[in-house]
């Protein structure tokens, strides 16, 4: 198989991702890291949610992909229900760089706006409940809120056309 897309997605954001490289790429199999952390394919397509985890710490299945890229080339895709501007996107690759291996051939870092997962939207509507002035929590949960049905068209197409640009397919 060339391709391999293996994906971490509690809210279902980063599987449509999945779904929609699945149907522009041939020679493909996709996983979900949840269950399997093994690199098999020649080009690795990995993503992740950032819904219950933090900017500063990458999801464990994640990680455990991460370690086997040598000498594969790699593409990574991640959605957030937050801030997905450039600066947002250039802080995740500082963290995740540093992981994978030197002879891999990273071709790039595609961030979109996904769904928060009902249990983060909880969260955040409970502190907002109890720190009502706190204009920065509500920041968050109105990103949250606004987040809800992400990624949509728009970022599916933009997410392909990040693929077909950096993998050079015609």
């Amino acid at each position: 198989m060339k391709y391999q897309i293996s994906y971490l997605s509690p809210s279902g954001s980063c599987k449509k991702l999945a779904e929609a490289f699945e149907d522009i790429l041939e020679d493909v199999s996709v996983t979900d890291l949840k269950y399997d952390q093994n690199a098999q394919g020649e080009v690795l397509l990995v993503g992740f949610e950032m819904n219950e985890y933090s900017f500063r710490a990458i999801p464990y299945e994640v990680m455990e992909i991460l370690d086997q890229l040598e000498g594969h080339t790699v593409l990574l895709f991640a959605t957030c229900p937050f801030q997905t501007e450039q600066s947002v996107r250039a802080q995740l690759e500082r963290i995740i760089l540093p992981f994978l291996p030197d002879d891999c051939d990273y071709r790039g870092l595609f961030l979109c706006t996904g769904q928060a997962s009902d249990a983060l939207l909880a969260n955040v509507r409970a502190l907002a409940e109890k720190r009502p002035e706190d204009e920065k929590v509500n920041a968050l949960l109105k990103s949250c809120e606004e987040s809800s049905g992400h990624p949509d068209e728009e970022d599916i197409m933009q997410a392909c056309l990040f693929v077909t640009k950096e993998l050079e397919l015609d």
